[in-house]
């Protein structure tokens, strides 16, 4: 039920005792004698052809590479599902600036939509692959009946579906930025997170327009995604599908109680997206202010995303320790198993990138704060922006070959 191909070995023994076997050496239909080395070899050719070896050699039971071709799928998808939801997070809470940097992520955002179809196409290609002997499979329409119309089936669909409303969704309707609707100042406020944190300016404080516009938060000036009904429904409309379909296959389906399982992991796939999301958005952003020769204003960037990415990267944690200790019977599969490997694999990345947050937060950040003229500063936060984002990428690929890995 959890898609994954069942592997393994299993013994048996024959009871009966031996028997003789006399070879017929009566007249053959054409009246000559029947050769008994004719029945040996006969029988030597049964056993070939029933051979056990042969029987559960699976490679031979699949397409060309057709669980590559999956994983494949499914990492195409999580990219495009991680830019979709990190993006709107993103565009939603912290980017605040010029109408152009706005109007770009969300472009992205709906480009992500065509990553998650062909994703779930090509991934659905490899599901039928794993079930037959030769690509040849694709042409034939009776074999798509049955794959989807299984738990895999629908969770594909559910991504297409996705997909295809990002595509349409998400136009760019943006407003002048309002301090007292900025959702960073509220989180910050009760969470007392984030790298610039002992800046924020109190709602309560409008004596002036420079307390009002309080740098880093907010410059004058700035635009923000105009947060209206039709938008939210829409995020909510392709939201839902997306992760709708990370629980109807996976190791979530078989693995512990399936509404708590299903929960944890809906959390865990929100908050890496906002995290990994978020991140390479960022470096959209800086590297789009760059080409244009503008002002970087990564301070502003850097200050108002540590809010989000230190919340998600603990949430994240605390998930994905749940989903392990839920989906893992012992410690020692850890390193016994397909799943357990590539989840060291996973962890020890995502490590790497969370110095790198740790640098920028504690070092750089810092930094800026301090200086006065950021400009070679600010180059500084461009490259390690962009370099976290490439680990964090990575970590999405590892991630779609976890998913499809068995735990046992």
């Amino acid at each position: 039920p959890d898609a994954h191909p069942i592997s393994g070995s299993f013994a048996f023994t024959v009871n009966t005792e031996a028997q003789s076997v006399v070879p017929d050496v009566s007249q053959s239909p054409d009246d000559e004698p029947l050769n008994p080395d004719d029945s040996v070899a006969e029988s030597e050719r049964t056993s070939e052809a029933l051979d056990l070896g042969s029987f559960l050699d699976t490679s031979s039971n699949s397409a060309p590479y057709a669980s590559l071709v999956g994983a494949i799928g499914r990492a195409i998808g999580f990219i495009g599902t991680v830019l979709a939801l990190g993006g709107l997070v993103f565009a939603t809470i912290v980017l605040r600036g010029a109408e152009g940097d706005i109007r770009s992520v969300l472009k992205w955002v709906r480009r992500s939509g065509i990553l998650i179809l062909v994703g779930a196409i090509i991934e659905l290609a490899g599901q039928l692959g794993l079930g037959s002997v030769s690509w040849s499979v694709l042409q034939t329409s009776d074999a798509y009946g049955p794959t989807l119309r299984s738990n895999f089936g629908t969770a594909v669909i559910l991504r297409g579906f996705g997909g295809i409303v990002l595509g349409f969704g998400a136009l760019p309707k943006i407003t002048k930025a309002v301090l007292d609707a900025d959702p960073i100042l509220a989180i910050e406020k009760k969470l007392k997170i984030g790298a610039g944190s002992h800046l924020a300016i109190a709602a309560e404080d409008k004596t002036t327009v420079n307390k009002l516009f309080g740098e880093p938060y907010l410059h004058s000036g700035d635009h923000a995604w105009k947060r209206t009904l039709p938008s939210s429904l829409y995020s909510l409309v392709f939201a839902s599908p997306l992760l709708l379909s990370h629980i109807l296959a996976g190791h979530t389906v078989s693995k512990g109680t399936r509404w708590i399982s299903a929960s944890v992991d809906i959390v865990h796939v929100i908050a890496g997206a906002t995290w990994a999301g978020g991140l390479l958005m960022m470096a959209l952003v800086l590297w789009r202010r760059h080409r244009r020769g503008e002002d970087l204003r990564a301070l502003q960037l850097a200050v108002r995303f540590s809010v989000v990415a230190a919340a998600a990267l603990v949430v994240a944690g605390i998930a994905g320790l749940v989903l392990t200790i839920t989906i893992l019977d012992s410690p020692s599969e850890l390193w016994s198993t397909p799943w357990g490997r590539l989840l060291i694999a996973k962890t020890a990345v995502v490590a790497v990138g969370a110095v790198a947050g740790g640098y920028n937060h504690k070092v750089l950040i810092p930094q800026m704060l301090a200086s006065e003229t950021g400009n070679t500063l600010d180059s500084k936060f461009k490259r390690s922006v962009t370099i976290e984002a490439i680990v964090l990428t990575v970590v999405v690929v590892i991630t779609a070959f976890l998913v499809g890995a068995s735990s046992v």
